[in-house]
């Protein structure tokens, strides 16, 4: 795992996760039994896979982020993240 420096309005003060989701135009659920499932994914998805929005405390602003395509992620909502950036500057990783 890499952590570098991402330069942003909201890099200093706390930081508190709104909302977090993810999806396609389309789901699709198809069962063994021949059953299947369509459902439309959220307008704001047709162009971004990823959508966070961040509420900024110090500046009382909620920033939403959009990412266009992801390869992979994870929503990280347990104690022990500072733990892990300190091990990794510890060791120049």
């Amino acid at each position: 795992m890499e952590f570098e420096s991402w330069p942003t309005p909201f890099e200093d003060g706390s930081l508190w996760l709104v909302d977090l989701s993810w999806g396609t135009k389309e789901w699709a659920l198809e069962k063994s039994n021949g059953v299947k499932y369509l459902i439309k994914g959220d307008a704001k998805h047709e162009s971004h896979e990823l959508v966070a929005r961040v509420f900024h405390e110090e500046s009382q602003t909620i920033y939403e982020l959009l990412f266009e395509s992801v390869n992979g992620f994870r929503c990280l909502d347990e104690y022990g993240l500072t733990e892990v950036w300190s091990n990794n500057r510890l060791h120049g990783k």
